[in-house]
């Protein structure tokens, strides 16, 4: 005769179920809390890229205005000054 009777097998069965799907649950959460952690310096990195990108644009934008401002300058300074017409 078995030690355990169908009713302990059953019970212990069960036991081992739910011991099993805390730790699956368990273990979804740490996936879910790693997922987070990775979304959320996936969106730190590509905000500080776009701040990059947006910063070297603006600075190729002043960079382009100052030459054009300088070369306007330059290309005027030559030239005798004009007298208003009355």
């Amino acid at each position: 005769s078995c030690p355990m009777s169908g009713d302990d097998n059953r019970e212990s069965a069960d036991a081992i179920v739910r011991a099993m799907e805390l730790e699956l649950a368990q273990t979804r959460a740490g996936w879910a809390r790693e997922r987070e952690k990775h979304r959320t310096v996936r969106m730190l990195a590509f905000s500080f890229l776009s701040l990059v990108i947006f910063g070297a644009l603006l600075a190729l934008f002043f960079l382009f205005s100052r030459a054009g401002e300088m070369r306007g300058a330059r290309s005027s300074s030559p030239q005798p000054a004009q007298t208003p017409a009355h």
